[in-house]
């Protein structure tokens, strides 16, 4: 089965895929690429608007994936410490 790995770009798109319980968030910017959980409290909003809508993702991006291992293979991305995806 093919995996996911999607672009989110906008506020309706980020609110659908953070209502996911079996998914993953990859955040890209300047300094770093952290794969997350979709139910990190360090995943929200407020942090998406700002990097991706305000700054136009200009440093960073945000993506969805169903799979961890293809998604930090994918996005060479560390896990997050806080929500410690498993």
């Amino acid at each position: 089965m093919k995996k996911l790995n999607i672009e989110i770009k906008s506020e309706e798109e980020f609110k659908h895929y953070k209502a996911y319980r079996d998914g993953y968030f990859v955040i890209i910017d300047t300094t770093r690429r952290v794969i997350h959980t979709t139910g990190c409290p360090y995943v929200n909003i407020s942090n998406f608007r700002e990097k991706v809508l305000k700054n136009a993702s200009k440093n960073g991006w945000y993506y969805f994936t169903d799979g961890l291992v293809e998604g930090r293979e994918m996005f060479r991305a560390e896990k997050c410490k806080h929500c410690r995806p498993e």
